[in-house]
């Protein structure tokens, strides 16, 4: 089966009972090509909604160090006021392990963009360490 463009022309435009001729041109590569381009078109839809579905969750996952920083800030100005030196000491050592746990999740972002230019061994891991982090990371 092919693809064809038909056109017709009277032979005699002021005799139409003349007859007609009948020009027909293969198109089947266009045709092909433009079914190609709609599936690249949608699958291209697909990947962008992807990309946003992704972008959100790293912007969430962004900001929740960036407001318990903001939070331990604010704590700490009111502990530095009232000169309470336990409460500072953790308050800047939660200030550190917030900023390390956006360092880690920036560095985590960085190694994912190279993921389609580096290819790196699977690595074994430890389920009782993934699960302790997991936990570390949402504690507090």
């Amino acid at each position: 089966m092919i693809h064809v463009l038909l056109s017709s022309t009277p032979i005699d435009p002021d005799d139409l009972s003349s007859g007609v001729t009948f020009t027909a041109l293969d198109i089947t590569a266009r045709k092909l090509a433009e079914d190609t381009r709609e599936e690249l078109l949608a699958e291209l839809g697909a990947r962008n909604a992807e990309l946003e579905r992704f972008t959100y969750t790293v912007s969430h996952d962004l900001k929740s160090p960036l407001i318990t920083i903001k939070g331990y800030v604010g704590m700490l100005q009111e502990d530095l006021r009232e000169g309470n030196e336990e409460a500072i000491e953790d308050d800047l050592e939660r200030i550190a392990k917030s900023a390390d746990t956006m360092g880690t999740l920036l560095r985590n972002l960085l190694e994912l963009s190279r993921i389609g230019r580096i290819v790196n061994p699977p690595t074994e891991v430890r389920i009782d360490e993934l699960a302790r982090e997991a936990v570390a990371a949402v504690g507090g």
